[in-house]
């Protein structure tokens, strides 16, 4: 990854990156990009939306502001998460044939695995405020747009559960029981609120698309 990060690059070189045989970017990465995505679509809804006439355009503009910020911070999750796997790699690779060495390699793993599971847990939190967001849009969405309101929560929802994904791949290795079971604690928090969120909206937008079926 240069300086500039992923964020940075154009879809398709960040998509022939992460076809790389290279493990950053990758999942967390990907999911972030998700997330990102959902959240431009949101933003996109309530500008549309508050164009409408007799459109609550005020609250409409409040949405699309808290989707844009949504939007760029996802889109620094990019990078962020491929340089915390970064630090993982790098803590990998130093040296253990001596005793001290290794006492200094096995705390410098632990603090980068630490680094790389706080990642997605911050990744899946803006998710969820991505899903929040979509709620409160629903109410004042243009009709043609309630697929775009669907698409962005099903992305939102695929954002939040990989970037879990990757809380458990970096946890399964952390050795302090007290850290495991705070990052226990909220990655249950936010599997729930994921769930109950996205499946409420869902179910309401869904009625509405399938009922030329």
């Amino acid at each position: 990854m240069n300086e500039d990060g992923f964020a940075q690059t154009t879809m398709n070189e960040f998509l022939s990156r992460l076809g790389e045989a290279s493990p950053t970017p990758g999942g967390g990465s990907a999911a972030s990009l998700a997330g990102a995505a959902a959240a431009a679509l949101l933003e996109m809804v309530a500008g549309v939306s508050g164009r409408r006439k007799g459109a609550d355009e005020g609250r409409a503009q409040e949405l699309r502001q808290a989707a844009s910020r949504l939007r760029e911070a996802l889109c620094q999750r990019v990078d962020d998460d491929a340089r915390a796997y970064q630090a993982v790699d790098e803590a990998l690779k130093l040296p253990k044939e001596k005793e001290k060495d290794a006492q200094n390699r096995r705390a410098a793993l632990q603090e980068a695995l630490l680094g790389a599971a706080e990642v997605p847990l911050r990744v899946a939190e803006e998710a969820v405020e991505v899903l929040r967001v979509a709620k409160e849009i629903m109410p004042l969405r243009a009709k043609p747009l309630t697929s775009d309101i669907s698409c962005a929560v099903r992305l939102a929802h695929a954002c939040a559960m990989g970037a879990l994904d990757n809380v458990d791949a970096n946890a399964l290795s952390i050795k302090d029981t007290t850290v495991r079971e705070r990052l226990k604690e909220r990655q249950s928090h936010l599997e729930r609120e994921v769930a109950d969120t996205a499946d409420a909206i869902l179910a309401e937008l869904n009625s509405e698309l399938s009922a030329w079926r």
